[in-house]
């Protein structure tokens, strides 16, 4: 996204409402289920601008995606519905709304049989829409920019374009450090000119830069963005991102072919030595000229030579935060007190790097900062049991979030696995152990996944057991909204999942019912909790529903819940890294049908693995 560690600012962007589920019955939609769409779709066409239809139809062809689902269950399940059933049930239902949607999904769609069917089916169409419903496939990419950083975290690389002569600009964050992938995008009904000037009006510092870029270079790093992002496990997301990503696909595919892709050099040990002997030799490293010092040194340069930008003289917050709690702890093989020398060498070598790049004292001292606050945590985890090397690789193949002892984050270096031959190659359990091992992961351990069953979660009180009196009041007031909240659009057994979290969090760290706090925003995070566990947040297509619906639920109107519930998770005794799959790992919070849908995969994992 491209607001990134408090340096950018995005314009607000206007969001489509939430497109409800369509559901098919032997191929035809049930058009009583429709109504709610019907009537959002209704309501875009009333709109001078096609934004919000056109925003609707790249939902709900996503949200059909066959790259939403697990990598290692891609093969589309009988009982989900397809982008070939949707348009079918559009083609089936002669309405003014179906015919808009109709001539929205046309440019979206690369299938050229589904693309000749509607656009067969629409002269046949009589119903009075706007103008540019009729010419909604006239697009233009006028000129593209990208937004970038001194720090190279990570690119905005934006489109300005015109559909149906209506201007839309097109703003694709682009993450370094997760492996040059789309993290986030989203469309907005303004010319890429006053995006850029609204941006700019809010950002002033001489460390971004805007530099106007040939369209085949936008369109080379867009593509390949999204396609490494595509295999991230498990992947970004946002509110806007993937919904928005068939759309994106699309401007990218008017764009012209034989430009330039990110360019990540290959290092040379000669140039990597001489790095370490200009480090070694200056100021900042001389203390560090030993045996030891040189050793960390060249896990160091592995890193930021290989990984992320691969610029061994690029340092910023996130970096080092990755380096030191994902990366080394995981990657390289060595006793404690070896690893335990990486802060002091790091910080000497931020200060080398800094000073050779010229980067202004205030990001150094930023990049030292992010040192300071991690290290306490580093240092803990590298003093803790946890995998290492391939035996770290094979957790981060874990789909289903497993995560290392006290929570330790998976992170997913995309070279690390983009071919799953990597499994056989270092000796590793094929991909169907490693999903039995996320498996058991998710519910709390192999003996748990052997006896799991689909017994409901009983209409449980909460329990006050434990709680600090003098926190009852604040606890009560989240009681109250968290059991409305779940009365009102999920059940009984959500409700009782978020009241023994709720008591978990109160019991684990009572400090934070003394703080002010909103009692609607930590009721949020409790329940968002549950429902990520829960498998909540799927496509509304498929039953589920996005995360923004359920903020709202709670009076929020946009906005990102995953700090409160952070916070929560850390009083709980677990650390969220931002991309877990599996939060709580334990079925005293998984309801009855995600325990259905887990047992399904494990009896599927294993016949699979009798056959291999």
């Amino acid at each position: 996204m491209p607001k990134k560690r408090g340096r950018h600012n995005k314009p607000s962007r206007k969001g489509p409402t939430r497109p409800h589920r369509i559901r098919t019955q032997g191929g035809a939609a049930n058009q009583n289920a429709d109504d709610d769409l019907g009537q959002e779709i209704a309501e875009a066409l009333n709109e001078d601008h096609p934004y919000e239809l056109i925003a609707h139809a790249s939902t709900m062809i996503a949200a059909l995606d066959p790259r939403g689902r697990n990598p290692f269950e891609r093969s589309q399940p009988s009982d989900e519905p397809t982008v070939d059933m949707l348009i079918n049930a559009f083609i089936g239902i002669d309405t003014r709304e179906t015919t808009a949607l109709l001539a929205a999904c046309a440019p979206l769609i690369t299938d050229v049989r589904l693309r000749t069917a509607i656009i067969a089916e629409l002269p046949r169409r009589t119903h009075d829409v706007p103008d540019w419903v009729r010419v909604i496939e006239d697009v233009h990419v006028t000129k593209a920019f990208e937004m970038v950083h001194v720090l190279a975290d990570g690119d905005n690389v934006m489109l300005g374009a015109t559909i149906a002569g209506f201007d839309f600009t097109f703003n694709v964050y682009i993450d370094h450090n997760a492996g040059t992938v789309v993290k986030d995008a989203f469309p907005v009904p303004q010319s890429i000119d006053e995006v850029r000037a609204l941006y700019q009006s809010q950002i002033h510092d001489d460390d971004t830069q805007w530099n106007e870029i040939p369209l085949a270079d936008a369109k080379v790093r867009i593509t390949e963005a999204i396609e490494r992002g595509a295999q991230t496990i498990p992947p970004f997301e946002s509110d806007s991102w993937p919904a928005c990503r068939p759309l994106v696909e699309w401007i990218a595919r008017e764009l012209p072919d034989g430009g330039t892709g990110y360019d990540h050099p290959e290092w040379t040990e000669r140039q990597l030595t001489e790095i370490e002997d200009r480090f070694l030799s200056s100021e900042f490293g001389t203390p560090f000229d030993t045996e030891d010092g040189r050793d960390m040194l060249g896990s160091l340069l592995w890193y930021s030579s290989g990984y992320g930008p691969c610029d061994p003289l690029r340092w910023s917050p996130t970096s080092v935060e990755i380096l030191l709690l994902n990366w080394l702890p995981r990657k390289v093989i060595a006793d404690a007190k070896h690893l335990a020398t990486a802060p002091s060498v790091l910080r000497a070598f931020v200060r080398f790097c800094h000073a050779e790049r010229a980067i202004t004292p205030a990001l150094t001292e930023t990049t030292i900062a992010g040192i300071d606050a991690w290290e306490p945590e580093y240092l803990e985890l590298i003093r803790s049991p946890r995998p290492q090397g391939p035996f770290a690789l094979r957790e981060a193949m874990n789909a289903f979030g497993a995560t290392g002892p006290g929570g330790t984050p998976a992170y997913s270096d995309i070279d690390d696995f983009g071919d799953l031959g990597f499994f056989e190659d270092l000796g590793l359990p094929d991909p169907v152990t490693a999903m039995l091992d996320g498996l058991a992961t998710t519910v709390g351990g192999n003996a748990v996944l052997d006896t799991l069953n689909v017994k409901p979660l009983p209409n449980e009180p909460f329990r006050w057991d434990g709680i600090a009196p003098d926190t009852h009041e604040r606890v009560q007031e989240v009681l109250t909204i968290v059991d409305d909240v779940c009365d009102r659009i999920l059940d009984v057994e959500h409700r009782t999942a978020a009241r023994r979290f709720l008591a978990r969090v109160a019991t684990g760290d009572p400090t934070i019912f003394r703080r002010k706090g909103r009692a609607d925003t930590a009721a949020a995070a409790v329940v968002w909790v549950i429902g990520k566990d829960n498998d909540l947040f799927r496509s509304t297509y498929l039953g589920g529903m996005f995360q923004k619906d359920l903020l709202e639920h709670f009076g929020m109107k946009g906005g990102s819940i995953n700090q409160r519930a952070a916070t929560l998770l850390k009083a709980a005794g677990i650390r969220y890294d931002g991309r877990a799959w599996s939060l709580l790992q334990s079925t005293d919070y998984l309801v009855s049908a995600r325990r259905r849908t887990i047992i399904e995969r494990r009896d599927r994992y294993r016949a699979m693995a009798d056959d291999i």
